[in-house]
């Protein structure tokens, strides 16, 4: 597939066109200029390499409307940056000491055990596979890596590493952190030096908090807080690329320059690509006149969406159609029949599906995906896994449902109603495995009730065991 773009299509709604002509298979990423931006404009996007349709063009064209840039991992800071007397911090907030951290924030959180978990971002938005985050009290500690003395990278999604203001001596500097493989909350008084580059949250200089509150810095980004014990704290690494007088902060790319001796401030993006400190989310419209099957790894990847609008092209999606798209308002996809492996794979922060003609799903379809209610209103058949690790309260419309089979809802601990009122049996044990819901509301056919010599079939049983279940029968 051939691409043409053409150059700088933008109007007043941020709307880029990107057209498809020929249909070649194509293995790169969208760019002009940048791996992962076009004209500028950073974001994701990857062609599947194998198209299945009739004949002629598959999309007539692709609208990608950005919106507004916010944060994601934020900036890394030297430690001469963190603290330079012209300060980085909002009017009002400071960068916190060690006693700050080590002992209020620890203590108003409950202690030093399960700290680490109670205070990081939960799920894999911004943590690899493997992160057993809580996230407690909102404090969402991301892992946004770190730039060692050297000028290297490292720990992306690994490691969040943060910068305390207290003085040890003129190279070494004293630091918190957080790793997916602990549960605990780590920190050091003497052994980062100051060369490094990490992560900065501030602390505010009072104790006054009204939920909802945010704080804007000097360039206009907006971050919320949330209050633990008598602290109000940012929630999002910082990312302002101004000293409060309005000087610049020397962006440091080379690593000649990142290494020197000078002592004085620096910032940098993680990898020196700005699409880690910030991104945009954006509406992709799709437009075809045929019907379409993607099969491909991998279509849309780590894509930041508001939604996705198919004007009626894709019927069918195999394995990783859209992985680790996060931020979506929804997926409109209304002629879309089949789904093939983890196809909505850790897709986060999704509040809808809108597929109204799905009938078939399979395993792992949604694993990790963060989504408040899937109406499914045609799909017949839960495969296994086809639900693991929903971790948001989560409701399952699912009025064709006849069979579910072994895990087919693992590990959604908040779910809250299971709609399957024409619910026939189950394949294999297990059926909800790890729930821990509580209030779940499950309806199902009375005969389901009634069906183990007078008692409710033994996965319901389960159900109702091992977590605070009402039934209605119909």
């Amino acid at each position: 597939m051939k691409i043409i773009y053409i150059p700088d299509q933008r109007d007043s709604e941020h709307k880029l066109v990107l057209q498809f002509a020929d249909f070649y298979q194509v293995n790169s990423m969208i760019a002009n200029g940048g791996a992962n931006s076009v004209n500028g404009w950073n974001f994701f996007f990857q062609l599947p390499p194998v198209f299945d349709h009739t004949y002629g063009n598959p999309f007539n064209s692709v609208e990608i409307i950005l919106g507004p840039e916010f944060i994601n991992y934020g900036i890394l800071y030297n430690w001469w940056a963190a603290t330079d007397l012209r300060g980085i911090a909002p009017e009002g907030w400071h960068l916190p000491t060690l006693y700050e951290v080590w002992t209020n924030l620890t203590n108003a959180a409950g202690g030093q055990s399960g700290l680490g978990n109670k205070l990081k971002e939960a799920g894999t938005a911004h943590w690899n596979t493997g992160n057993a985050a809580t996230n407690n009290y909102h404090f969402s500690v991301f892992g946004g890596g770190s730039r060692n003395a050297s000028g290297n990278f490292k720990n992306l999604k690994e490691f969040g590493t943060f910068w305390f203001s207290d003085y040890y001596n003129e190279i070494a500097g004293a630091i918190w952190w957080f790793s997916k493989y602990s549960s605990t909350m780590g920190g050091a008084a003497y052994n980062s030096s100051k060369k490094e580059g990490l992560s900065v949250r501030f602390v505010k200089n009072d104790s006054e908090w009204t939920e909802g509150d945010t704080v804007t810095d000097f360039d206009g980004n907006v971050y919320h807080t949330t209050k633990i014990g008598n602290q109000v704290w940012m929630t999002e690494n910082f990312a302002c690329t101004h000293f409060k007088n309005g000087d610049p902060i020397p962006l440091v790319a080379d690593t000649a320059s990142w290494t020197d001796d000078s002592h004085t401030a620096k910032m940098c993006y993680y990898n020196n690509d700005r699409a880690n400190a910030f991104t945009s989310p954006c509406v992709v419209y799709l437009y075809g006149g045929f019907d379409i099957t993607i099969r491909g790894y991998l279509f849309w990847q780590n894509l930041n969406l508001l939604s996705v609008n198919d004007y009626g092209c894709i019927v069918q999606l195999d394995l990783y159609a859209f992985s680790e798209c996060s931020n979506a308002v929804s997926f409109v996809l209304p002629i879309l029949h089949t789904a093939g492996r983890m196809a909505f794979y850790s897709c986060t922060s999704v509040p809808s599906f809108n597929l109204p003609e799905l009938k078939s799903i399979d395993t792992m379809c949604f694993a990790e995906t963060k989504c408040i209610s899937f109406y499914f209103p045609k799909l017949t058949n839960v495969p296994l896994s086809a639900w693991q690790n929903c971790y948001l309260p989560t409701t399952f419309i699912l009025p064709s449902v006849q069979r579910i089979s072994q895990y087919g809802f693992l590990r959604c601990f908040a779910a809250t109603t299971f709609y399957l009122p024409s619910l026939q049996g189950f394949d294999g044990p297990y059926v909800w495995y790890l729930i821990e819901g509580n209030n779940i509301l499950l309806t199902v056919p009375a005969a389901m009730m009634t069906i183990n010599n007078g008692q409710p079939h033994p996965e319901i049983q389960t159900l109702m065991d091992n977590n605070d279940v009402t039934v209605v029968q119909v």
